[in-house]
Parts: C-alpha cells; sequence; structure tokens
C-alpha cells in the first residue's frame, strides 16, 4: 500500500509485547466534508415540509444529491470513515430513488395509499441523512444550517449541544 502525502497519517507505538495503531484523518477530508454539507444545505428535499413537496422533483433532487456524493467519494483522498458516511448516504438516496420507482409512480398521490409510500420515503431518507450529517458535523466542527440541523437527531447530553458523542461512531 503506497500513502499518499494527504491520504492519511499513520502511527505505530510499542507498549510492553503490544503493538497500537492509530488512524487519522486524511488532510482532505474536512474540505470534502464541508463541501458535502454546503451542497445538502441547498437540498429542499432534506428538510422541506413535506405536504409541500412534489414527489418527482424530491427523486431528481435525490438523483442530483447521489451522483455528487459518488464524484466525492471518487475525486478526493478520503479516509475510510467519511467515505463510509458519504456511502451510507448515497445508498439512502439509491433507495428512495428505487422506492419511487419510474418517474415517481409509486409516489404519486392518485388516490391510494402513495403518498403514504412517499412519506415514509422521505423521512427513511431523511432520517438515515440526519445521522450522518451529525456525524460529520461533529466529527469535523463544522456548522451547519439550522434547516439541515433539523433532520439531524436531537441531543440530550447535558449542556453541551455540540457533544455528539452519543451518535454512534462519533467519539
Amino acid at each position: 500500500m503506497s500513502l499518499k502525502p494527504d491520504a492519511l497519517s499513520v502511527q505505530l507505538g510499542f507498549a510492553g509485547s503490544g503493538v497500537s495503531m492509530t488512524w487519522s484523518k486524511a488532510v482532505g477530508d474536512e474540505r470534502v466534508a464541508r463541501r458535502v454539507l454546503a451542497f445538502l444545505e441547498d437540498r429542499r428535499v432534506l428538510f422541506g415540509q413535506r405536504h409541500l413537496e412534489d414527489e418527482w422533483h424530491c427523486v431528481r433532487s435525490a438523483q442530483e444529491i447521489r451522483v455528487f456524493l459518488t464524484e466525492q467519494i471518487g475525486a478526493a483522498e478520503t479516509s475510510a470513515e467519511l467515505a463510509a458516511s458519504l456511502r451510507a448516504m448515497r445508498a439512502a438516496s439509491r433507495k428512495f430513488i428505487d422506492a419511487a420507482g419510474p418517474r415517481a409512480e409509486n409516489f404519486r398521490a392518485w388516490g391510494g395509499d402513495q403518498s403514504t409510500h412517499f412519506g415514509l420515503a422521505l423521512g427513511d431518507l431523511r432520517t438515515l441523512f440526519g445521522l450522518q450529517v451529525a456525524r460529520i458535523s461533529a466529527t469535523y466542527g463544522i456548522s451547519i444550517d439550522p434547516e439541515l440541523a433539523s433532520i439531524c437527531p436531537p441531543v440530550d447530553n447535558g449542556d453541551d449541544p455540540q457533544d455528539l458523542s452519543w451518535l454512534p461512531g462519533v467519539e
């Protein structure tokens, strides 16, 4: 394995009979994280009022998000942790798009329970994105727009609202 200068920092330590390794974030991670969060802050599909959303526009927006995330994963040297968050959001977008069917037919509210399918799929999308957005924001200390922050899990950890250590994967 060859390490690129901006990609990864590895520290080896020898203590007694054991060997420890510490992996640190890739140098470009914060730049990629900022770019991704800024892009998501302008995606109303993630935080707009559900009853005002057009199903087809939401599917198209999810497609644009998926393409953007794929570009970010492929274009940058990112740590495994950041790449995992980007891939999780991309998978959530794909799941939402697949649930919609062709031209969002499964989401159209034409007299059946399709609108329920749309609401559930949109809720799943927002929940999955909210977890990853909170994780990225906490890991890199990046403030996010209040609208995007509205999909993040609620904080109930005492006096420090910036402490998201209770989230899976955030230390």
